[in-house]
């Protein structure tokens, strides 16, 4: 199998780079309440953005430190890269940045 990955991530905003952002053909949908509208689309990005640039765990209202225990928050508390790692890991395999300039990770409402 061929590696897609190559660059090194330096910025959370390189991997928000990569973000591309689509609906589905409601009639596609289980139902309506699945399709982003266009405001809907803006306050993803919105979303997607401000979590990606965040440092270390995210805290939650509903979590407790049985989701992620405090020594494991300690250590990434200032590592703002690990989110984007996390995700390129989860869906690549590899910590590193597409090699492809033109590749995209598509993000659909369905």
């Amino acid at each position: 199998m061929t590696s897609i990955c190559g660059r090194r991530l330096s910025d959370p905003q390189d991997l928000v780079d990569l973000f591309k952002y689509e609906t589905v053909n409601e009639h596609l949908a289980i139902t309506s309440a699945t399709v982003l509208n266009a405001n809907g689309i803006v306050k993803l990005k919105a979303l997607m953005k401000r979590y990606f640039h965040g440092a270390g765990h995210p805290m939650h209202v509903n979590w407790d430190l049985t989701h992620v225990d405090q020594v494991a928050r300690d250590l990434v508390a200032h590592d703002r890269l690990m989110r984007s790692r996390r995700l390129l890991s989860m869906i690549t395999g590899s910590e590193l940045l597409p090699s492809d300039e033109d590749m995209r990770i598509s993000v659909s409402s369905i």
